[in-house]
């Protein structure tokens, strides 16, 4: 059941097309002029209501799991996207190179953390230790894997 939930990409098919829809939208469409401030409220707004909302709802039905999270992070995702692109000058000098970093690293870290993690867990039981130690060596692996790649790629250039 993991594989056709977690590890099948054609499983989570219609996120991404919503994701592109969504983003193609903002592209071609020009928002109304509103102040910055008053975007900013409305988002903050809606997120704190999504979330109320699936504190609320989450063990009322009996929805798939997969489909709970769907309609609580499809609406935060598109929140925070509006807000990055609408605030990305003060989003870059708070966070900067923090998140350039993570962006750069989530996909190698993407592919590895399952390797990592599986096989931590041949040694460690306990699941704090487990978290911790599969994090800290999976930005460590990616590291490696990242400058092993840029290596390779300078000597095929030459």
């Amino acid at each position: 059941m993991k594989w056709a939930t977690y590890i099948n990409p054609f499983y989570r098919i219609g996120d991404v097309i919503v994701g592109a829809i969504l983003g193609w939208l903002y592209l071609k469409i020009k928002p109304k002029r509103i102040k910055k401030s008053c975007h900013f409220v409305l988002i903050l707004i809606f997120l704190i209501v999504v979330l109320l909302l699936q504190i609320g709802l989450y063990d009322k039905f009996t929805i798939p799991r997969a489909f709970v999270f769907d309609l609580y992070w499809m609406p935060v995702s598109v929140a925070c996207v509006h807000f990055a692109s609408t605030y990305t000058r003060t989003i870059e000098n708070i966070l900067g190179k923090v998140l350039i970093y993570i962006g750069d690293i989530s996909g190698y870290a993407f592919l590895i953390h399952q390797i990592v993690i599986k096989g931590i867990e041949r040694f460690v039981s306990e699941r704090v230790l487990l978290t911790l130690l599969s994090f800290v060596l999976t930005i460590v692996c990616t590291e490696i894997f990242i400058r092993t790649e840029k290596t390779i790629k300078r000597f095929i250039r030459k």
